[in-house]
């Protein structure tokens, strides 16, 4: 009997139901169930386009990782500042590992002192042998001269002796000059050992002021007073933190200027070609939604680049300079960015889900006398949510927001889903 009881049921919901399509086919396309509408209104239409981006400081001083000798070991981060943190001029933003500078000071240090000390033992031993050398050319003078007296006495002695006399000064000339030569020769000598003594001592002077200077680049503070907004490190894909490895000139925190902020945003480049520096956005923060801030277009990139490293979908940076100064402005937050594009005023617009479109062309569901009956329209202008209407509608027309034919097939088979149970 039961079995029976819901047969009859289920062929009286079909019955309804092909009733329902005969009067929604035979009154003009009109339906009477209830279906959620839309009131159309005339008003201000705004065209925009919405993009999410991020806030940064139009000025900024960028700390970098220090420029050091790669001879005097790596860059490895031991103290950093939290981001985020207030600092002031001269406080201590980074600190990288001294070991290994400590070590290269000593044996630069060392390196000197043996330098130094070999110099100083050259410059006392020539000196001694300068003093020698100078004794036995005083000496040759010497014995030059008495050799010239020798020959002035020989008038009166033998041809023999005179003869003897003669080779003896010439004796005396040449051991003079060998004297004089040794004496300059060896001068230049202990010349040339000296300057390169000296030159060890400067490349080990040298040396070790490197690693002094590089001793201090290692603890690196805070030019000016600011905000402390850590970069990231791409080999971690996190922000710098301890014991992170820096290369060498490495962009690691930005201390921004917020007196004047910016919004970097990232439009696709089907839309690149309706922004003009002419034209004002609003902006919203993520972290606070409920405040709105105005700026304008202050630059458009003129090459494009690929969204992400992966990606081949080509965007344009595109920068919102904001008009006002606010605390919760920070570096760093996500924002959404409403660029007005154009604004028409006193124009119908309806809700995008209300427009329908098949072969024929576009059209609405508009609602009369209880029912909805397919209307066609001309659309002008849209943004992400509404539509112009330039042709097909008036004010306060009411339109369905679904499609009222889909709406009555699901309401009938939930009818008949629930009947079968």
């Amino acid at each position: 009997m039961n079995k029976m009881k819901k047969v009859i049921g289920e062929i009286v919901i079909k019955i309804l139901l092909v009733c329902s399509l005969l009067i929604f086919s035979n009154c003009g396309n009109k339906s009477s169930f209830e279906v959620e509408t839309y009131t159309v209104k005339r008003g201000d239409f705004l065209h925009t386009v919405t993009e999410t981006g991020e806030l940064e400081a139009v000025n900024a001083l960028t700390i970098s990782a220090p420029m050091i000798p790669w001879d005097l070991g790596s860059l490895k981060i031991t103290q950093i500042v939290e981001d985020g943190d207030e600092v002031k001029e001269g406080d201590v933003l980074v600190e990288f590992d001294k070991a290994e500078v400590r070590r290269s000071m000593e044996n630069a240090q060392s390196e000197l002192e043996i330098a130094q000390a070999e110099l100083r033992k050259a410059i006392a031993s020539q000196k001694s042998q300068i003093e020698e050398m100078e004794a036995d050319l005083e000496k040759a003078r010497l014995q030059n001269r008495i050799a010239q007296l020798n020959l002035e006495l020989a008038g009166y002695k033998s041809a023999i002796e005179r003869k003897k006399i003669e080779l003896q000064l010439n004796n005396a000339i040449i051991d003079l000059q060998r004297a004089e030569e040794n004496l300059e020769n060896q001068k230049k000598i202990n010349r040339q050992e000296i300057n390169k003594l000296q030159l060890k001592v400067h490349q080990a002077q040298t040396k070790l002021e490197e690693a002094e200077a590089t001793l201090d680049k290692l603890t690196v503070k805070a030019p000016a007073p600011g905000i402390a907004i850590i970069e990231k490190n791409w080999d971690t894909g996190n922000k710098f933190q301890t014991d992170d490895q820096a290369w060498r000139g490495q962009r690691l925190i930005q201390l921004p200027d917020l007196s004047t902020m910016q919004a970097k945003v990232m439009i696709n480049e089907v839309d690149i070609s309706k922004i003009d520096t002419a034209q004002t956005a609003n902006i919203k923060l993520d972290a606070y939604p409920d405040t709105t801030f105005k700026s304008h277009v202050s630059d458009v990139a003129a090459l494009a680049r690929n969204k992400d490293r992966d990606s081949k979908v080509k965007i344009f940076d595109v920068m919102l300079l904001l008009d006002e100064r606010n605390d919760k402005l920070m570096p760093g937050l996500t924002v959404s960015c409403e660029i007005l594009i154009d604004k028409i005023a006193d124009t119908l617009f309806i809700p995008i889900e209300a427009v329908f479109k098949n072969e024929e062309g576009t059209y609405v569901y508009l609602k009369d006398n209880g029912g909805f009956e397919a209307v066609p329209i001309e659309t002008g202008q849209e943004n992400d949510d509404y539509v112009i209407v330039v042709k097909g509608l008036s004010e306060d027309d009411q339109i369905a927001l679904v499609d009222p034919t889909l709406e009555l097939y699901e309401k009938q088979d939930k009818k008949e889903k629930q009947g079968s149970l």
